[in-house]
């Protein structure tokens, strides 16, 4: 039996088109000047971000008066359901690997309510053996190691580069996937459309490996 552990971020998700384009214009669009946007963003993100905190901060840092319960509505309607940011592959992966036997758990990075919003909001824990929410960076290897003596194969998909070096370097026979879903002709893009559309999966993109990891553009590549 194997035991895969799957990033959700960028890996299952598309987390910047929900939030670098989608929500983000839709805030915008509510009064929310970009200003405004990235200050408030910049600040609740040092400690652990989440949505209800950044529309709070929204109301004191922009110099307006702005309807905070009238735009967390607006967002929790139009935002509940992110079925449709789930990667085409996303689901179809999870379940070849259901039906095959093997034990599947959901591994994220990020604040446990942020992270829990857009799991629960895609539909997909269901899927999962067992969901868990790393908040430290670097810290998923210390799950993974949990789970060392209880698989004949330990199998890693993620977007990051820095967390697959510290698991192979913990864990040297973990079988490692490191997944980028750019499009090649967008990675160097200098349009501001492009760069909002890939804003943090490009960063983990660039990202240069110290150790040898499976490279694959899409979930199909691995079952």
């Amino acid at each position: 039996m194997a035991i895969y552990f799957i990033d959700f971020d960028h890996t299952l998700f598309d987390t910047d088109k929900f939030f670098w384009v989608d929500l983000r214009n839709k805030i915008l669009e509510n009064g929310i000047n970009i200003s405004c946007w990235d200050k408030s963003y910049k600040k609740v993100r040092r400690d652990g971000y989440t949505l209800e905190k950044h529309i709070n901060e929204i109301g004191k840092t922009c110099n307006k008066n702005i309807e905070i319960g009238k735009l967390k509505d607006i967002i929790g309607n139009e935002f509940s359901d992110l079925k449709k940011y789930l990667f085409n592959d996303s689901v179809s992966f999870l379940k070849k690997l259901k039906h095959g036997g093997d034990k599947i758990y959901l591994l994220s990075f990020g604040n446990s309510d942020w992270q829990n919003y857009k799991v629960e909001g895609s539909g997909i824990s269901n899927l999962f053996d067992d969901v868990f929410y790393q908040e430290k960076e670097n810290a998923k290897i210390d799950k993974i190691l949990e789970f060392k003596n209880e698989a004949e194969k330990i199998v890693v998909v993620d977007n990051s580069t820095q967390q697959l070096d510290e698991i192979k370097n913990k864990l040297p026979s973990a079988t490692t996937y490191l997944i980028n879903r750019v499009p090649k002709n967008l990675m160097d893009s200098k349009t501001e459309q492009d760069i909002l559309r890939f804003k943090s999966a490009r960063k983990y993109a660039l990202q240069i490996p110290k150790y040898s990891h499976h490279k694959v553009s899409n979930l199909e590549e691995i079952v």
